[in-house]
């Protein structure tokens, strides 16, 4: 399932790892620190780590590979502030967390380390690395379309104000370079900018997104199916015979109506109508069994970004559609996500799922204001966008 524009990058960033992974840590740091104009500085001081070793805790905790840019802002980091690498940017008011925190912690923390620096908000291909220090809800993380593949760009959003995300960087790199030059921050962007030419990082923003949506175009089967977090989820997808996704049966505008209806009834102790909602929801696993995935993705997705008081029917949509997608990697971070969205709520439910498979109408009654602000489409996506077409059956 991961898609072929990858395939050179994967290719490239393989033949790094090879070249990369026997280093030791004290060694990379001493050598990024030399790159970054720093020399010296902190070195010697470094905590040693093993990229191989890292690497793999960092697969086998997160269920998601890293490539060389995460490991190279990791040398930074230690070789601007060994005794507190997490805190290395604060200057521009960042702190390192998620991934960061697991190697700083030689993978030793409290609690499931899969959801370390995850917020309510951030879906499953996102992976969260950093957060502003004077307003922790303010994050940045790792977005990619499935574990399989590595980080496509870099996102932003605040947990405060829903579920979009805003794209940054194509790599750690570029997004923490522009933060910089937010923060008027000269020498850091200097410092960013020398040692991502010397470990071949370019410094731009929304390349990768833009090629991404190219190949989707032009692909015979794939399809970036749009959702309320701006910035759209890839699915397998056959043009020649219109498979894989069928759009859902109310516009963009009537589905924030419809969510925002049944988020205000509960808010306000009204009378909560399910039954537009489970009629979606029956037609999403119906679209599931006949192999048009990207229906359920997408109404899962939908429901996770805009309120809490949806989280356990976007885990009951997600988590079977992720596995038939070949993402079950996605589904366990759902799965454990999903308990953690809801707080001390018990699960809350009604009615069967239709189908092998399929979900559930399982909605929680203890759910959470909404934070539907500001939803939108991916500026990219496919050109079949649910506005326009009305709901079918294959």
């Amino acid at each position: 399932l991961a898609h072929g524009v990858m395939d050179k990058r994967k290719a490239d960033t393989a033949d790094a790892t090879d070249a990369t992974d026997a280093a030791d840590g004290a060694a990379t740091a001493a050598a990024a620190a030399d790159a970054s104009g720093d020399a010296g500085a902190s070195a010697k001081r470094a905590r040693p780590y093993d990229r191989k070793e890292a690497r793999r805790l960092l697969q086998e905790t997160f269920l998601v590979p890293f490539s060389e840019d995460f490991f190279d802002l990791w040398d930074l980091a230690l070789s601007m502030r060994a005794d507190r690498p997490l805190d290395a940017f604060s200057a521009i008011d960042m702190v390192l967390d998620g991934p960061y925190e697991l190697l700083f912690k030689d993978g030793k923390v409290d609690g499931n380390p899969l959801l370390l620096g995850r917020q309510k908000f951030d879906p499953p291909e996102m992976l969260t690395f950093m957060h502003r220090k004077s307003c922790p809800s303010e994050h940045w993380g790792l977005y990619r379309d499935t574990p399989q593949d590595y980080a496509e760009f870099v996102v932003t959003t605040d947990s405060h104000k829903g579920g979009r995300l805003t794209e940054c960087g194509d790599n750690i790199f570029a997004a923490i370079y522009e933060l910089a030059k937010q923060a008027k921050n000269d020498h850091l962007a200097d410092k960013l900018a020398r040692l991502a030419k010397d470990r071949g990082h370019a410094l731009s923003v929304g390349k990768r997104r833009k090629s991404r949506a190219a190949y989707a175009e032009k692909s015979d089967d794939k399809l970036i199916v749009r959702t309320f977090s701006g910035v759209g989820v890839m699915v397998p997808y056959d043009k020649a015979n219109d498979l894989g996704w069928r759009p859902l049966s109310l516009t963009d505008k009537k589905l924030r109506d419809l969510f925002h209806a049944i988020s205000h009834a509960k808010e306000t102790g009204k009378k909560v109508d399910f039954a537009q909602l489970d009629e979606l929801i029956s037609f999403a696993n119906i679209s599931n069994d006949e192999a048009d995935y990207g229906q359920a993705l997408e109404l899962g997705q939908d429901l996770f970004s805009y309120s809490i008081y949806f989280a356990q029917d976007a885990e009951n949509l997600l988590v079977p559609t992720y596995k038939l997608l070949g993402r079950p990697e996605f589904a366990t971070i759902v799965e454990a996500h999903t308990p953690v969205r809801k707080g001390t709520h018990g699960h809350g439910g009604h009615g069967a799922g239709h189908g092998p498979g399929a979900a559930g109408h399982g909605h929680d009654h203890g759910g959470h204001g909404h934070g539907g602000h500001g939803h939108g489409h991916d500026s990219h996506s496919h050109s079949h966008g649910h506005d326009s077409h009305p709901h079918s059956h294959h």
